[in-house]
């Protein structure tokens, strides 16, 4: 029995560093074929970590000690000392998993936290740590900055990716740099230019691949939303917990980093209530919570006080156009054909991730877009790496490994991993693939499978009605590490996304990933609650935030300030925010009673319910706060009253101003708008297709140019702030004969860039709109 998870295996073979078959080694993507370079892996070992160190595995975390079976710790080893390493008694696995992915001011009243940040006493996170794992974070945002714009919010930050130059402090096992509050303070206050390597400086820990990821999750979960900009004022886009300390993890999210990002924010709380917030995640794994990632997550947060971990669901949960789960069994001495694709252009690998009963055995071969066989690789045998193109020339061929493992030391189902490498020039065929499995067996063999990237590699939709094709399944989507016991998983819910949206939406997004998980699934239910996440407004990464930089064009985000994102990375930092707020009125809570306020105050969802879709429903913050007072929790904020010691407090420049976090009702205008609509024929109806689509031609004004000149050209944001006065009594605005046409062409722009749905109600229903807004006859589209 190896104990070198498939990932590894599969890489060894690329490598050609271990003696395991005589095939050829092909061309493959960021591999250093070097014996002696280093890799990083994740080990379970049971004995003492310096048995470890002795054979050249150097630990990056400062790892608490591991309170389930087994310790779990990341780190590197020279390739050549693998050997040695697995040769370790008490060494139970090593593995090398494939890296995660990084999947307000409506969003915040939807789950009641502005109630708990006007109340008495107010709860806005004083005293908690939200840590962070992520892209990066853009410090200079004034919504991590404190009121005094001396001092910074963030108390301690480790980017993993940068590598230590001169002056700086390299953080654990030697990864990256840290910085701690002094440095912080010193690159706000300009101390020295921001840009530059020189002492003391922070440089650029959001990079312009990252499109903000981390900053936009920092945003919903603690930002403070006191910038303000032509089209709204401070206070406008406040985060969920704005008064919390942040610690903040810049990573490329490879587990191991990640596990060791954990134990860095550990660290720093140094006791303090601490929620982390995991946005990223993967398709790929067993699906039933038993990953290393999982398992390190129920070691530091199982029954210790004042410690959660949030993770968003994922977003692979839309069978009908990105179906990433298929289930079926294979009936003895069978096999079944699952058809799969591939679209052009993908820029890493490709997967399909194959677990089947752990008392089955199957064969599986991978037939390729051009008839290429591969295989078939038997039950716990590996083959490859072979090139899934051997036509091309060699430059552009695609290596495909398949890696078997058995008889898994901690109980999981057996697997069948397939991968199909980048090659050096070019991307990864595109076409139709097919994976054969086959039962050598009397006894049927229960099995299922994942691709990814789930975007880029799907399975067969479902039809309606169903055919004998094995297709897509939106169930037992939830992915690591949102399947761990000891987390709370969020899924996404759409809500309120503008002013114009008086009809939203509350249902569940179609993206948002499902349970059950595969095993346990009454134990360990997935996903735990639903909150906010379609089209959330919040902290936006950019160079314009740098003092004198805010750009004058912008319509509605000012200065690139804040920024709209989708997805159940959006949902679960406003459940990290909201443990926040529970954790600052009583600090000693336990995930379980965390989880125990949250499902007891949640909102109910529309029907039908389903748990593995919803959780518990939809989060309510005020009520689970209201819930651990009427049980005596309280006293967070003096530390009295069930609510443990008062914990220690960052250094921090004061209250905010009076006034801070105000909400406003929807616009005078608006209301007028919509009633003029209603008074129309079908009014209702026009009156429901311009909330609809305003997000969209928002999104598209900030982002594309020529719509956007358009819109300035024909007074767009004059009449924008026409519609938000309070005391206006008409909601039309009288344009010359030169906006009318610029106001024409704008809309030929929404007609050219927006989507077809934007277009079809362009066409339809514009006129009259367009009458109601410009005070004049319908317009012509």
């Amino acid at each position: 029995m190896s104990k070198f998870d498939a990932h590894l295996r599969g890489r060894l073979r690329r490598l050609g560093a271990r003696d395991l078959t005589s095939a050829a080694v092909g061309p493959d993507e960021g591999v250093d074929p070097a014996r002696s370079e280093r890799i990083e892996i994740i080990v379970r070992f049971t004995g003492d970590l310096s048995d470890l160190v002795d054979v050249g595995f150097l630990s990056m975390t400062v790892a608490e000690p591991g309170r389930e079976r087994f310790h779990i710790v990341p780190g590197s080893i020279p390739v050549d000392r693998l050997d040695d390493l697995a040769g370790v008694e008490h060494v139970v696995s090593i593995s090398d998993p494939e890296p995660y992915r990084p999947l307000l001011d409506f969003s915040i009243p939807e789950i009641r936290a502005d109630l708990l940040h006007s109340g008495s006493p107010t709860r806005k996170g004083q005293g908690v740590v939200i840590g962070i794992i992520d892209s990066g974070i853009d410090w200079r945002h004034r919504d991590f900055v404190g009121f005094d714009d001396r001092t910074s919010r963030i108390t301690a930050l480790w980017d993993q990716l940068l590598k230590p130059e001169a002056g700086e402090t390299a953080g654990p096992g030697g990864v990256g740099v840290t910085y701690d509050q002094h440095a912080l303070d010193q690159a706000v206050q300009g101390v020295v230019p921001v840009n530059s390597l020189d002492r003391g400086t922070v440089r650029d820990t959001e990079d312009e691949h990252s499109k903000g990821h981390g900053t936009h999750v920092a945003g919903i979960a603690a930002g403070d939303g006191s910038s303000a900009g032509c089209c709204h004022g401070p206070d406008t886009y406040v985060g969920v917990a704005p008064r919390a300390s942040l610690v903040m993890v810049r990573s490329d999210l490879g587990q191991a980093r990640v596990i060791a990002g954990i134990d860095f924010i550990l660290a720093q709380a140094a006791g303090r209530p601490v929620v982390i917030n995991m946005s990223f995640g993967n398709t790929l794994g067993p699906h039933d919570g038993t990953g290393d990632m999982e398992e390190h997550i129920n070691s530091v947060v199982l029954a210790q006080p004042g410690r959660a971990v949030v993770v968003a669901a994922g977003n692979s949960g839309d069978v009908k156009t990105q179906p990433c789960h298929v289930a079926a069994t294979v009936a003895g001495n069978d096999s079944v054909d699952v058809a799969f694709t591939t679209v052009d252009g993908i820029r890493g690998r490709a997967f399909v991730d194959v677990w089947y009963a752990r008392a089955g055995q199957l064969t599986v071969s991978l037939t390729c877009p051009d008839g290429t066989v591969i295989g078939p690789a038997t039950h716990g045998n590996d083959v490859g790496p072979s090139p899934a193109n051997p036509g091309a020339a060699a430059a552009s061929q695609a290596m495909v490994t398949l890696t078997s493992a058995i008889n898994d030391v901690l109980g999981r189902d057996n697997q069948h991993l397939v991968r199909i490498g980048k090659p050096t020039k070019g991307s990864v065929p595109a076409g139709s693939w097919k994976l054969t499995l086959a039962n050598p067996t009397g006894t049927p063999v229960a099995f299922h499978a994942w691709t990814s990237p789930f975007e880029f590699v799907n399975f067969l939709p479902p039809v309606e009605p169903p055919d004998a094709k094995i297709r897509g399944s939106a169930d037992s989507t939830v992915g690591s590490p949102g399947t761990a016991a000891q987390a709370i998983t969020v899924a996404n819910h759409a809500s309120r996304t503008g002013c114009c949206d008086l009809w939203p939406s509350t249902d569940i997004e179609p993206s948002s990933s499902r349970g059950p998980l595969v095993r346990d699934a009454a134990a360990n239910p997935k996903p735990n609650i639903a909150a906010p996440g379609l089209l959330i407004t919040a902290a936006n990464a950019d160079a314009a935030n740098l003092p004198g930089k805010c750009c004058d064009c912008c319509p509605d985000a000012c200065c690139t300030l804040y920024v709209d994102k989708t997805g159940t990375s959006m949902a679960a930092p406003h459940v990290t925010g909201a443990i926040a707020l529970m954790l600052e009125e009583k600090h000693d809570l336990t995930r379980a009673q965390i989880l125990k306020f949250l499902s007891d105050s949640a909102r109910a969802a529309p029907a039908p319910a389903d748990p593995n879709t919803w959780g518990a429903g939809k989060l309510d913050v005020k009520g689970a706060v209201d819930a651990i007072r009427a049980a005596g929790g309280g006293g967070g904020g003096g530390g009295g009253g069930g609510g443990g010691p008062a914990p220690v407090l960052p250094a921090y420049a004061g209250p905010p101003p009076a006034g801070a976090h105000r909400r406003s009702p929807i616009p005078g205008g608006f209301l007028e708008l919509r009633g003029q609509l209603a008074a129309l024929p079908d009014g209702e109806r026009l009156a429901a297709v311009a909330s609809r689509h305003f997000s969209e031609v928002r999104r598209l004004i900030n982002t594309n140019r020529r719509v956007a000149a358009m819109w300035h050209r024909a007074r767009g944001p004059a009449l924008l702030h026409r519609l938000f006065a309070a005391e206006t009594h008409r909601c039309c605005i009288a344009v010359g004969s030169a906006e009318r046409r610029y106001f024409e062409r704008f809309v030929g722009q929404l007609e050219l860039y927006g989507s077809p749905r934007l277009r079809a109600a362009i066409a339809l229903d514009g006129p009259a709109l367009f009458a109601v807004l410009l005070g004049a006859p319908a317009m012509s589209s």
